[in-house]
């Protein structure tokens, strides 16, 4: 038997996405937050095909060090994480929704980076992070 048609080889994508909250209002400070949050994200990407590599959650915004196949568009995940995330926190801290309609804004920042970068950006993350 022969095989004819095209080899599609997948490869690995690093992405650095950066989200912020809703009017960029500092709501993600407690311990408790911040732990159900990276829980939501990790389950989220596990359940979506991405990796997520590292992620850091400031008391306004969210940076996600993530990995999948080239196959994935990381558009889809970035509104996968922002809706899943949104409504996880919603039903789990009976937020008042009339002070808070929303927990994200609309927009976000994405750049796909090098393995051999990934390191480094992590870090100057971590940098700013320790001076916030």
């Amino acid at each position: 038997m022969r095989f004819s048609g095209i080899i599609i080889i997948m490869e690995k994508t690093f992405f650095h996405a950066v989200f912020k909250t809703y009017k960029s209002r500092g709501v993600l400070q407690d311990q408790k937050v911040l732990s159900f949050l990276f829980s939501v994200f990790d389950k989220t990407a596990s359940r979506e095909g991405f990796k997520l590599l590292n992620c850091k959650i400031l008391s306004d915004q969210v940076h996600l060090f993530m990995s999948c196949d080239s196959r994935h568009h990381v558009d889809y995940f970035i509104r996968v994480m922002k809706e899943a995330s949104s409504d996880e926190f919603y039903r789990h801290f009976k937020i008042d929704r009339l002070r808070f309609p929303k927990l994200w804004g609309g927009s976000y920042f994405v750049e796909e980076i090098k393995e051999s970068d990934l390191l480094r950006i992590i870090n100057r993350v971590e940098k700013k992070v320790s001076f916030a």
